[in-house]
This record gives C-alpha cells, sequence and structure tokens, in this order.
C-alpha cells in the first residue's frame, strides 16, 4: 500500500499521468483515427486552462481536437482535508464560418 502511494505520487510529480494515453487508446480501440498531439499547442491551455495532460488529434468529423485535463485539490476543514482529482475534456470542433476577429479579457 505505502508503495503504492509513493509511485503515484511520483507519477503526479514528474507528469507521467497516463490518462490521456488511456483516453487515446480508447478512442483508437472505437474505430476513430486519433494521434497524441505534440506537447505546447495553444489549445492545450484553452481558456486559461490548468493541469493539461496534452491534445488528442483526431483525423476526421466535426470533432478536430480533444484536451484532456486534470483538476486537483482539498475539501474540508484545515484539520481534516481530502485530496481529490478529477478529470475533465475539452472537444474541439472545426467552424468554418468567417467570423468577425473579436479580442477577449479575462476579468
Amino acid at each position: 500500500m505505502v508503495l503504492r502511494r509513493l509511485k503515484g505520487g511520483l507519477r503526479r510529480l514528474i507528469g507521467a499521468d497516463k490518462t490521456r494515453g488511456k483516453m487515446y487508446a480508447r478512442l483508437c480501440a472505437l474505430g476513430i483515427r486519433a494521434q497524441l498531439a505534440e506537447r505546447g499547442r495553444p489549445e492545450e491551455k484553452f481558456a486559461g486552462a490548468h493541469g493539461y495532460l496534452g491534445l488528442i488529434d483526431i483525423a476526421e468529423g466535426p470533432i478536430r481536437w480533444v484536451n484532456v485535463r486534470n483538476v486537483s485539490g482539498t475539501i474540508g476543514a484545515s484539520h481534516d482535508q481530502t485530496a481529490y482529482v478529477h478529470y475533465m475534456i475539452e472537444y474541439g470542433v472545426a467552424d468554418s464560418r468567417d467570423l468577425p476577429e473579436v479580442n477577449v479579457r479575462r476579468v
């Protein structure tokens, strides 16, 4: 049990979360032509997202990429806190409409 916790903590520390790889494998198992994207693309940090694990490119269909990210923190009173991690999946859908360019500011 201690070894499992140590391994999990080390994996989080070095960023070796396997969630993106699992999502990629599941998409491929469904027959979807997917590919792990290179790190550092702007879509990874869409809307200032934190905890991004990386993109998966989709070859065909309306969804062009999938962004896998995690959100972690603690809840509870200071003497009885519980850590949590949950995963979010964002889907990028291509839009071929000719829209005007806008500037968006976060307040």
